[in-house]
């Protein structure tokens, strides 16, 4: 029998890291997320991880996102203000899980805001 390419190795060890690896790790990042004894270091390097993983920190392809708020129209802008609040709003959920707390107050900064810049 002949001994397998450094290719083929690297090939059947990406697919065995995909296969039982990755599953593996994130329930293990799961439960450190949902284990309130868990050390918040701990729990918010899974949550970070996860975000990654989950591409929440990806930049999108949504054209707004390129735009400076001064180039918007008011439509524009109350659009980009409620995907916004909608985003920090699912954020908080999750982190609430976890037990931290992202964004404290944001409801009512995010109303003061959103009077004074778009009426």
């Amino acid at each position: 029998m002949t001994e397998k390419s450094a290719r083929t190795q690297r090939r059947e060890l990406r697919k065995r890291i995909a296969a039982e690896g990755a599953p593996a790790a994130f329930e293990a990042a799961l439960a450190i997320c949902k284990d309130p004894k868990a050390p918040a270091p701990a729990r918010a390097t899974c949550a970070v991880a996860m975000f990654r993983a989950a591409g929440m920190f990806d930049k999108t392809d949504d054209p707004l996102d390129d735009k400076q708020l001064e180039e918007m129209t008011p439509q524009e802008r109350n659009e980009r203000m409620a995907e916004l609040e909608d985003r920090l709003r699912q954020l908080d959920r999750e982190a609430e899980l976890i037990g931290l707390k992202y964004s404290e107050g944001a409801d009512a900064e995010s109303a003061d805001l959103n009077d004074s810049l778009f009426d």
